[in-house]
């Protein structure tokens, strides 16, 4: 609907601003910010979640991650992206609390 009306208005004025109207149309989506999940394997095909144990419950529009031992300790942390916002680095503390393989 949005986007039709801008287009008639387009195509009333003669002029088309590319950018005008991709900021236009983005700016009429909607925000929509979840909370991320993060689960532990119980080891007997079950799961627990720990949102509130492993990590604050900020809601984010998180759009990619990525998993590495980036500070290079043996376990492997977390990093994930999010519009609009910072990204988030989780570090894995499973070797400091000697529960690492």
């Amino acid at each position: 609907m949005f986007v039709e009306k801008k287009y008639k208005e387009i195509m009333e004025s003669g002029r088309m601003d590319k950018n005008d109207l991709i900021t236009s149309v983005l700016n009429q989506m909607p925000e929509r910010k979840k909370i991320n999940y993060f689960f532990r394997n119980n080891g007997d095909l079950s799961f627990e979640k720990k949102n509130g144990d492993w990590a604050d419950n900020i809601p984010t529009c998180s759009n990619g991650s990525a998993y590495a031992d980036f500070d290079n300790d043996g376990d492997m942390d977390i990093i994930v992206n999010n519009s609009e916002s910072p990204s988030f680095i989780y570090k894995n503390k499973a070797r400091e609390n000697g529960l690492g393989n």
